[in-house]
């Protein structure tokens, strides 16, 4: 997603949506919406109704992408991790004790928090003044599962693990 400016005025969002199918071949989907028409789209609830074909736009698309393969992939990052299974998205990987990057580890009870910020997913370490991890959200496959699965894993931390 990119904003589109004309001199100084946001006019515009252009969006950008690819898909890696299970046999490695990828599809992308590619639009671009007026700010006015990119608000209405974001305020229209989804609903599929079985036999009907409901044009949608690219930014409608975007969502329903998101949450189908959020909801997939989740189930089975979940089955991993309780497996005792790491979760490699891409630079980050996400195990059952914690998360690793460059070959350096924090330990699910030293992660301070772990934020996104204009498109940036920052890790924070327990006793780290700075960041100990920055990394784009472009870098990382499956964004939105890594998201999910890595709140799920800080909130069932025990309140001193949060310091």
């Amino acid at each position: 997603m990119r904003e589109v400016v004309y001199g100084s005025i946001p006019i515009a969002t252009r969006y950008g949506h690819w898909v890696v199918l299970a046999d490695g071949r990828q599809c992308g989907f590619q639009g671009t919406l007026l700010n006015s028409a990119s608000r209405v789209s974001e305020n229209e609830s989804l609903r599929a109704i079985p036999g009907v074909t409901t044009a949608v736009t690219i930014e409608q698309l975007g969502r329903i992408f998101t949450a189908r393969v959020t909801n997939l992939l989740l189930a089975r990052a979940v089955s991993r991790l309780n497996a005792g299974q790491p979760i490699s998205f891409g630079p980050l990987e996400v195990g059952p004790t914690g998360i690793t990057a460059d070959d350096e580890s924090v330990a699910w009870d030293e992660v301070k928090d772990v934020r996104t910020r204009h498109g940036v997913v920052y890790v924070k370490k327990v006793g780290w003044w700075g960041t100990w991890r920055k990394v784009f959200v472009f870098e990382i496959p499956n964004y939105f599962v890594f998201d999910t699965l890595v709140r799920a894993v800080l909130d069932q931390r025990p309140a001193a693990g949060r310091g």
